[in-house]
């Protein structure tokens, strides 16, 4: 009875312990594929543990999210609209064009990005009234001057995102094994020279990263607190959630204070409209979705055209494809302003899916098994659609290269081809079948353990190495200050035997 009686009073204390309804402050970049894996992630809080968090975003997101009929809490950011995210994609796509790597420009959008949010003033009154619990910001390279939300507010970080930086991260890597994310655009058999390129980008990056932030963002945003460099501010992050699986991804090796959770914005099919529901019923041949996001505001109509072309030569398919502001028809290719493409990649008539190869869409073709044709035009899109190649399941096609009669070549080779197939739908049938359930729920999981828990007991040593110790610099210095030392003390001794044999010789012969 006394056990039983000691049983009771623990649990209720270890009850009282926990921290219920925990208030959170989502800051997702301002891009609807962007929000969605964490609107998800929302859900799973809701559900599984009463927290709930509010978002921060421009007003042109939050109405694409409302699209999908969508229910989550957010304070609109004018500031963050005014930094222009769809304009800058623009550029990035006709730098591309050019046969440019627009990474300044990706850096520069970030950091616009940052400024939009850190000096909204406005903003951050608000958020202060609103008693947060902790703020979960979006990753990706050059934006961890977000992470100051977090040390303006007082508040634990979290990040999430398809952004994986060892160095930074205190993970301890191989360049010989794992291609760099973003600009690791080969597979894992990498040969000598791309070997060389990955060693160079997984040391050299960490080093641009802290070039990127030589000013001083803490003193210019967060004047009312003390200094933090931020590269120190990503050593108090309390968790990583990586967007990226195994099944898509490559292997890369991980430390307990992140999880790996790819996949955030997937989940099961809605029941389509009439309209849709009409659209994929009657096209018994089977469909091509076709969605590039937001980035077909600036498509090449040069290279849209040539699109336009192959779908029509493959006129036994029906293509719906979300592009423009009006719902047009054209033969066998169906326009749309916007299409519910969760949905409609897990409809049974779908045959394949033309993609930019965003990490998102990626994921849900993942889910739906769905084969996907790649077009990637920049940023981390390139490295997404090598790894799906090298996956087997589908084809790429560059931007820069595609023209008509290959894109239908394509095109019918991933929809007749059962390789393609049959390779994603073994991997969504695994995907699925995973312990702890949906990613977003395992993701929630997380997030309520660090809420409990905290996180500094999951930070590895390598956060707090200084650079020289964290690359074994010091070590191998001495190492090869030992070999030289040791190769001038040997020709040392070689040329006085030598000096020396040299002399008995001249003393015998005199």
């Amino acid at each position: 009875m006394q056990i039983l009686w000691t049983i009771t009073i623990l649990s209720l204390y270890l009850k009282d312990q926990r921290v219920d309804a925990a208030r959170i402050l989502g800051v997702p970049m301002p891009h609807v594929a962007h929000a969605y894996p964490l609107i998800q992630v929302d859900k799973a809080l809701r559900l599984g543990y009463n927290h709930s968090i509010k978002f921060v975003l421009p007003e042109y997101v939050s109405k694409h999210v409302m699209l999908k009929n969508e229910k989550f809490d957010f304070i609109i950011s004018k500031k963050m609209g005014e930094a222009n995210f769809p304009v800058s994609l623009g550029r990035i796509v006709n730098e591309t064009m050019k046969g440019k790597v627009p990474f300044m420009t990706l850096v520069q959008m970030f950091g616009r990005m940052c400024e939009s949010v850190l000096s909204d003033e406005d903003l951050f009154r608000k958020l202060k009234k609103e008693k947060f619990d902790m703020v979960i910001v979006m990753t990706a390279y050059a934006t961890d001057c977000m992470n100051l939300i977090g040390y303006k507010l007082s508040l634990p970080v979290i990040q999430y995102g398809p952004f994986y930086e060892p160095v930074l991260n205190g993970i301890p890597f191989n360049p010989s094994m794992t291609p760099d994310y973003p600009l690791g655009w080969y597979g894992e058999d990498m040969t000598f020279y791309q070997r060389i390129k990955n060693t160079v980008l997984y040391y050299g990056k960490p080093f641009l990263y802290w070039y990127i932030y030589r000013e001083d963002v803490s003193t210019k945003y967060v004047p009312e607190k003390p200094y933090i460099s931020v590269g120190d501010l990503r050593k108090h992050v309390q968790f990583s959630l990586f967007d990226f699986d195994v099944l898509l991804d490559y292997p890369r090796p991980l430390m307990p204070h992140g999880a790996f959770v790819g996949g955030l914005n997937t989940s099961p099919t809605r029941k389509l409209d009439a309209e849709f529901q009409t659209i994929m019923d009657s096209a018994k041949d089977g469909v091509v979705v076709v969605a590039f996001g937001s980035v077909f505001q600036s498509f090449p109509q040069e290279k849209l055209d040539k699109m336009f072309a192959a779908m029509k030569k493959v006129k036994e398919l029906t293509f719906v494809m979300r592009i423009g502001n009006k719902s047009t028809r054209d033969g066998n290719i169906i326009k749309r302003p916007w299409i519910p493409q969760n949905d409609l990649l897990g409809h049974k008539n779908t045959k394949a899916f033309i993609t930019h190869c965003g990490n998102s869409a990626q994921y849900e073709a993942l889910y739906h098994g769905v084969p996907m044709i790649g077009v990637p035009f920049s940023s981390d899109q390139p490295h997404n659609a090598e790894r799906m190649r090298n996956k087997g399941y589908g084809l790429v096609m560059p931007l820069r290269a595609l023209e008509t009669d290959p894109f239908v070549k394509v095109i019918k080779e991933v929809v007749y081809s059962p390789v393609y197939k049959n390779n994603i739908f073994k991997a969504s049938q695994i995907f699925k079948s995973r312990p702890g359930g949906a990613p977003s729920a395992r993701a929630a999981y997380w997030i309520d353990h660090v809420i409990q828990y905290g996180g500094s007991y999951m930070q590895p040593r390598g956060l707090m190495l200084p650079w020289y110790i964290y690359f074994g610099l010091d070590v191998m210095g001495v190492f090869i200050v030992s070999v030289v030392t040791l190769v001038i003390l040997l020709m040392f001794l070689v040329r006085l035997i030598v000096k020396k044999c040299s002399k008995s010789k001249k003393l015998k012969t005199s």
